[in-house]
């Protein structure tokens, strides 16, 4: 997604017109294939329009989190031809990535005046 001026109105139809009722699979798949470009992966290559920390406490949650650090390690493996150590090195720095992405949404919801509208998922405890 290379511009977000018009998220709140796109989530106020997705969510709240009844297209992609909120916490679903199918707003996980839409929330994935929008915002799956506008979060930091590799510092190589910067999302073009990243999402600010307000975009992604209010329509981001750490199951979106979990599943677009998946996809973006499969799409960035799926059109390279990269050595082993070349993959190795990518994956902790999603993985890195993903880590300050959940500490920050985490830090920013405890500590927020912004409404989230996002469900917020059980957690799994290992």
């Amino acid at each position: 997604m290379h511009s977000h001026h018009n998220l709140s109105e796109i989530f106020y139809l997705l969510w709240h017109q009844r297209v992609c009722k909120q916490g679903t699979f199918g707003d996980l798949v839409v929330r994935l294939v929008m915002f799956h470009q506008s979060v930091e992966g590799l510092a190589e290559y910067p999302p073009m329009v990243g999402l600010d920390e307000r975009e992604r406490y209010k329509y981001c949650d750490l199951q979106l989190f979990k599943m677009l650090n998946v996809l973006m390690i499969a799409d960035s493996k799926s059109y390279t031809v990269l050595s082993k150590k070349t993959c190795d090195k990518a994956r902790r720095e999603f993985e890195q990535s993903y880590d300050n992405l959940v500490s920050s949404w985490n830090q920013r919801k405890e500590n927020s005046s912004i409404k989230y509208n996002g469900y917020l998922p059980r957690t799994r405890t290992t």
